[in-house]
């Protein structure tokens, strides 16, 4: 990436606990998780995913 950051991308079908249309990005600060069309985030020491609310300006869409 321009910034210097790294990316590992795994694909799975059998990846247990892992729901079927769900992404998971593991970060060293938390981790992100795209389910359903909603994001959510996990904080370093948090217990539980927050929704993070992206504002409609800021959206993006499905390539065509």
């Amino acid at each position: 990436m321009a910034c210097g950051a790294q990316g590992l991308f795994v694909l799975s079908q059998v990846t247990g606990g892992v729901a079927a249309n769900e992404v998971l990005l593991y970060g060293s600060e938390g981790t992100l998780r795209f389910r359903d069309g909603t994001l959510y985030g996990l904080r370093r020491g948090d217990q539980e995913f927050a929704e993070i609310v992206i504002p409609p300006e800021e959206k993006g869409g499905l390539a065509r």
